[in-house]
């Protein structure tokens, strides 16, 4: 049963690094080759869910929104201005996904309003740029490129945001009931944006990034991992990150937090 399980993290980890089409749908077909008479009712309805999901986010207008965009600023960069600002096809494709945004923020699950949170303010700064450039003033390509790009990969990731976190909750349930050690993905908690947890084996772990505050030792604060095991027993460790460190794992919590 170890194929099932690590197709379907493949899908996912191809689905973390650029949400589109192409990537759900090897998620949907990973999450339908799941043998679903293997599983128990918990762990098939929620592979189900998630196969559901991913299917819609394949689907959604948002993702046609993003082509618009991608389109029409193509055709700026090449083509140059049409005209004046309110007009411009690249602004008027911006200003509808950014827009789009907005309305997915009002979503009561804040766990995915936050990814579209985090998706409108990379757009408004995409909009400021596009603005500059109809307007001729001078823009360097590495600003605009990376703004761009940081706007569209937000989008991307919030419309698969959904399916993303049922994935992971799935194939962690499909780990278990196939008799495997079961390493869940990264998934983000509600009330609190600077923390995660993962399911590891039969216990929960929640990690936590504190603040820095050189009166705990740590001055650039802590990684709090606690460890909530099946009878809920809990552990709490407390790990400093460290100015020595090398600066891929001062990096690593930012990555985590951007995963999530």
């Amino acid at each position: 049963m170890r194929p099932y399980v690590a197709a379907i993290h493949d899908a996912l980890r191809a689905v973390e690094e650029r949400a589109s089409t192409e990537t759900l749908g090897k998620l949907s077909a990973a999450l339908r080759n799941v043998p679903g008479n293997e599983l128990g009712d918990v762990a098939f309805r929620a592979v189900d869910r998630a196969d559901r999901l991913a299917t819609h986010a394949m689907d959604s207008d948002e993702f046609e929104a993003v082509r618009r965009v991608e389109t029409a600023v193509s055709q700026l960069i090449h083509d140059g201005p049409t005209g004046a600002v309110q007009d411009d096809p690249a602004f008027v494709a911006l200003l509808e996904l950014v827009s789009t945004c907005i309305a997915h923020t009002d979503e009561s699950a804040s766990v995915f309003a936050k990814a579209w949170d985090r998706a409108y303010w990379h757009g408004v700064e995409a909009l400021s740029i596009v603005m500059r450039v109809v307007r001729r003033e001078e823009v360097g390509t590495g600003e605009f490129d990376r703004r761009m790009t940081a706007f569209l990969t937000a989008a991307r990731r919030a419309i698969a945001y959904r399916a993303l976190s049922e994935a992971r909750d799935a194939v962690a349930l499909a780990a278990a009931d196939f008799g495997l050690f079961p390493i869940g993905g990264r998934q983000a908690v509600a009330d609190d944006e600077h923390a995660w947890t993962r399911r590891i084996g039969s216990a929960l772990y929640r990690f936590t990034v504190t603040r820095p505050y050189n009166g705990d030792g740590a001055p650039l604060g802590l990684v709090v991992a606690v460890r909530i095991g099946p009878s809920n027993a809990v552990e709490r460790h407390a790990l400093a990150l460290s100015p020595y460190a090398s600066e891929k794992r001062r990096n690593a919590v930012g990555e985590a937090l951007y995963r999530i």
